[in-house]
């Protein structure tokens, strides 16, 4: 055999085994995936199914649970139930996950539509329809209470906001965006599944400095939200700050707000 021949028989071998190396780890990442990603999609199905469990409950404005229900309260009580904090309201909710594409809108995302001026009703996509449009389960009126509708039918297809994604599936990590508006990261892996992680401090290098207390006296035609981005601090700190355990306010109502 010649010098020749024989650089070409190890040759020969060297790339055969690295082929086959490589097709061992193609086929574990594969299988890694569809593992995952099969983790990911039970997990969104087991949110719509809970949520579709309340259909027919009763609706009522501020309530989350577990008997009577507000847009922004069965969604929030859904993902709840799962370990998954989001924010109370439906304005805040609009700042939970990343935003979607209508086109790319699937199974568990987050649909917002507007009611007066700004964004006021919030839905889960049961499915989406291929044609321009899906269906959603939300707590929709006092008389309806909870029901599926279809983003064509009237009210909804002109008052469309957009669409939020909780739940991310990707072909190596599903999670949900380590972000300043997500309380809680979930990140599903095969060999412990699903990890819930608390969110990351956000380090404030003005919090060394003295808080002042002010009231401020509610007007017509303000929301706990607007008043909270008046102010720059969080509508759940005005909350707890009033013991307040419902986003309604009244007009003369005193608040306490506090600034740093």
């Amino acid at each position: 055999m010649t010098v020749k021949n024989i650089l070409f028989f190890f040759f020969s071998i060297g790339l055969f085994a690295t082929l086959s190396a490589q097709s061992g780890n193609l086929k574990n990442i594969e299988n890694y995936d569809d593992t995952a990603h099969g983790e990911c999609a039970v997990l969104i199905d087991s949110i719509v199914d809970f949520a579709l469990k309340h259909k027919g409950a009763t609706y009522k404005y501020g309530a989350a649970g577990p008997k009577y229900f507000d847009c922004s309260g069965l969604v929030y009580y859904t993902f709840n139930h799962f370990g998954i904090k989001l924010f109370r309201s439906s304005q805040e909710q609009y700042n939970n996950g990343i935003a979607v594409k209508r086109e790319d809108i699937r199974k568990g995302d987050l649909v917002f539509f507007k009611r007066g001026e700004g964004i006021g009703h919030v839905g889960i996509v049961i499915e989406n329809n291929d044609n321009g449009h899906f269906t959603f389960v939300h707590a929709s009126t006092y008389k309806r209470g909870i029901c599926i509708d279809n983003s064509a039918r009237e009210g909804y297809a002109n008052n469309y906001v957009g669409a939020r994604r909780i739940i991310v599936c990707d072909s190596t990590m599903m999670s949900i965006p380590d972000t300043v508006n997500t309380k809680i990261d979930t990140v599903f892996t095969r060999s412990s599944g699903i990890i819930p992680t608390e969110k990351k401090e956000i380090i404030n290098t003005n919090s060394q400095k003295k808080e002042k207390t002010i009231t401020y006296v509610v007007k017509k035609g303000d929301t706990l939200y607007g008043i909270a981005k008046k102010h720059n601090v969080k509508v759940d700190d005005i909350k707890k700050w009033n013991n307040l355990r419902i986003d309604r306010i009244n007009i003369g109502q005193k608040l306490k707000i506090k600034k740093k």
